[in-house]
């Protein structure tokens, strides 16, 4: 007996261990362990996947590098969050602990993208170290003026680096250790000023700390909008500098002024700017062949990586499922949603070639998943479809639910990628599901029905569901039928639905234990004008679910009933521009009032 297993192909975001570079644009690695110390992306304040909602002060910020190294708010309400960006108010800064952060004349590179909203006021963007000017590290953006990089010796500085008002800038500064040292910066990805101190180092100690948006010395506060700040205890190799400007070009719609490798992040070629990573090589002695960044795709060894040779990959953020059937070869039963275009260029934008390469996948936590099932789509013709492609196979289980294409010969400059699946009926296990489907009623509830062709040892059922492929909440359950050989019929309501699409799955539990996963289905509830926001369940005693447009999203606070606002006691997740879910359970029990830019909705605790 078995389950008809359509392979959802899940992913979720897995740290690999050792080698992964899994850092930024793949340079460095988030376990602590590498040259990454410091990563601050403001598309993840919390860490945990999570942000404020728009406008909220922002009073700490997580460091996604391993290390542990978070930073505070040194007094109340000094930025708030901008989705995505940390705006400062030109009070104060957020502080951390310096204690781990390179001293004396260790080598360092730190890149900060950010804007300002003033071209009439100065931007202290990073700084850490002693009080005095050449014992500290740091960035000081001056708007009308330049950036000036504080190391050793006073400073340098790039009369043409000022932020824009309102548009990202990719600074960027790095310390190469020697007899001497050199520093140079670097303005969106083009170096612009760089020296030699010609004097002994002094040494950096933690007097004053990590300080970002602001620099205690000098009293001197930042209303920039900081959207990454990165910093790597090396002075990164040129391929390394490069990939990790293309990265965060990429992300923040930057142009860069030189190496400008990637470029299927610009709209004629389709938007392909997340998670974007790279592999290359300018010379024997700066090269970069291992990367993985923030997404599943691991790229690495190439065979014919020559000097100024790169390649570059990200994907479109189409949903992490398997619910593509009808653009896929014969052989194919489903594909991901998810399409990823690579750049495989030189410094200039040219074609080249390095080589066959090795191509892994992260499927953690998926479940069992058969090799031999996977298939890996590549766009060779350039026309946008995959059903006219022959699927690449043999793919080998390193363990760990991570996949790998060895050999690869088929990825070249512009393509498309994907990855599918076979066999959507591989897997055995104890029932036999004819259908699974979801039927929106009324655009009140969405009906959930499925039928049973004979069911062994088959303790329940669970309904799940999902808008964005990665995070799966539990609906409800139902029980199973335990042993039959009969056709059997399942109905359930989703009673409180989720404003727009929204994905679900069966989840069939045997009395061991064992469990394996439906098709996926999805079904749409439309927002209507009579109800601008949606709040569910209600009443409540921990998680609420809130719907409504990007608007009425934008701005969501909780009150008591005696009018005080309780936000700051609740935990709000943004799931998405239109969906939010709230944590009430550290609320006492009585009733509120969620107030979003224009509705008020009454919740019961």
């Amino acid at each position: 007996m078995k389950i008809d297993k359509f392979l959802p192909l899940l992913f979720i975001l897995f740290t690999i261990r050792g080698l992964c570079q899994d850092g930024p644009g793949g340079v460095g690695t988030t376990d602590g362990s590498s040259i990454l110390e410091l990563w601050f992306d403001s598309y993840d304040i919390n860490g945990d996947g999570t942000n404020p909602t728009s406008g909220a002060s922002v009073t700490d910020w997580a460091d996604k590098s391993g290390n542990g190294v978070d930073v505070s708010e040194n007094t109340a309400n000094v930025a708030t969050y901008s989705d995505p960006g940390v705006t400062f108010n030109n009070t104060g800064y957020l502080v951390g602990s310096d204690a781990g952060l390179p001293t004396g004349n260790a080598s360092r590179t730190l890149f900060v993208v950010a804007s300002t909203p003033n071209v009439a006021i100065d931007d202290v963007v990073f700084f850490y170290g002693r009080s005095s000017n050449n014992n500290s590290f740091g960035l000081l953006v001056r708007d009308t003026e330049d950036v000036r990089f504080y190391f050793y010796n006073n400073d340098i500085d790039d009369t043409d680096g000022w932020l824009p008002v309102n548009q990202a800038k990719v600074v960027g500064a790095r310390y190469t250790s020697g007899t001497t040292g050199f520093r140079e910066i670097f303005v969106n990805g083009q170096q612009t000023n760089s020296n030699n101190p010609g004097a002994t180092p002094n040494t950096i100690t933690n007097v004053e700390g990590l300080q970002i948006g602001g620099w205690l010395f000098h009293a001197l506060y930042s209303q920039a909008t900081i959207y990454e700040v990165l910093f790597y205890s090396s002075a990164l190799n040129e391929a390394q500098r490069y990939i990790v400007e293309n990265y965060l070009a990429a992300r923040y719609g930057v142009s860069l002024a030189e190496h400008d490798i990637y470029n299927e992040d610009n709209p004629g070629n389709g938007n392909y700017d997340y998670d974007v990573a790279g592999i290359g090589r300018v010379n024997a002695t700066n090269i970069h062949n291992d990367a993985q960044g923030t997404g599943i795709v691991r790229i690495l060894n190439p065979t014919d990586l020559d000097n100024n040779e790169f390649l570059m990959w990200g994907h479109d953020n189409g949903v992490l499922l398997g619910i593509e059937t009808s653009d896929v070869p014969p052989s194919v039963e489903a594909r991901l949603d998810r399409v990823w275009r690579v750049s495989e260029v030189n410094a200039a934008g040219g074609g080249v070639n390095v080589g066959n390469i090795d191509m892994r996948f992260d499927l953690n936590n998926l479940g069992s998943v058969t090799a031999s099932d996977l298939a890996l789509l590549i766009d060779t013709d350039g026309d946008g479809n995959f059903s006219d492609q022959t699927p690449i196979t043999g793919a080998t289980d390193l363990g760990g639910n991570i996949f790998e294409f060895s050999g690869v010969t088929a990825i070249a400059n512009n393509r498309r990628f994907t990855l599918g699946t076979t066999n959507v009926n591989q897997t055995p296990l104890p029932i036999e599901l004819i259908s699974f489907n979801a039927t929106p009623v009324d655009n009140k509830y969405v009906k959930l029905e499925w039928e049973t062709s004979e069911e062994l040892n088959n303790d329940f059922f669970t309904i799940e569901r999902t808008v964005d492929g990665t995070n799966w909440e539990e609906v409800l359950t139902v029980d199973g039928a335990g042993n039959s050989s009969e056709v059997l019929s399942y109905s359930a309501k989703d009673l409180i639905p989720i404003t727009g699409t929204t994905y679900y799955r069966l989840k069939q539990t045997d009395f061991d234990g064992q469990y394996t996963y439906s098709r996926i289905v999805s079904a749409t509830i439309e927002l209507t004008s009579n109800d601008a926001v949606i709040v569910y369940p209600n009443p409540s005693q921990n998680t609420v679910f809130i719907s409504g447009s990007h608007s009425e999203m934008e701005q969501v606070r909780i009150f008591d009933m005696l009018g005080q606002d309780v936000t700051s006691k609740v935990n709000l997740r943004i799931l998405s521009d239109t969906k939010i879910v709230i944590d009430v359970s550290k609320l006492s029990s009585s009733f509120y009032f969620i107030k979003s830019r224009t509705a008020t909705k009454k919740l019961f605790k």
